[in-house]
């Protein structure tokens, strides 16, 4: 039932370092009573937004990287290097929807994301 319009992906292109090739944009809804396992990103050449979409019980619905556990909140977003190790889970009684934005890392320049967005460098490992 969700509907995103025009204006919306048109604002996102223009204002996000969106990180083509390096990362996605997507909804994500947790059931009440469960928990994603720790896990690694695949690259450090983005940085993972969290936006709360639909978040009823932030104390009980976290978002943990490495040792350090966040709660989410609707309209806050949460940012993160997702190439380091993260979980999360949702205790409580009702859904979790977040909506997940992948942008360039600011530590990279104009002209490396230039070049990260041409398809031969959609599998490309993580930066040192």
């Amino acid at each position: 039932g969700w509907k995103i319009n025009n204006d919306f992906i048109e604002d996102l292109k223009k204002n996000c370092n969106i990180a083509y090739n390096q990362g996605f944009i997507f909804f994500s809804k947790t059931e009440s009573n469960t928990e994603i396992k720790e896990h690694y990103g695949s690259t450090n050449l983005r940085i993972r937004l969290h936006l709360g979409i639909i978040v009823k019980d932030k104390i009980n619905t976290k978002l943990i990287v490495s040792d350090k556990k966040i709660n989410w909140e609707e309209k806050k977003i949460i940012a993160f290097d997702d190439s380091f190790l993260h979980s999360s889970y949702n205790k409580s009684n009702y859904e979790r929807v977040v909506f997940i934005i992948d942008i360039f890392n600011p530590y990279l320049n104009k002209n490396e994301c230039k070049i990260l967005k041409n398809n031969i460098f959609k599998y490309l490992g993580k930066i040192r």
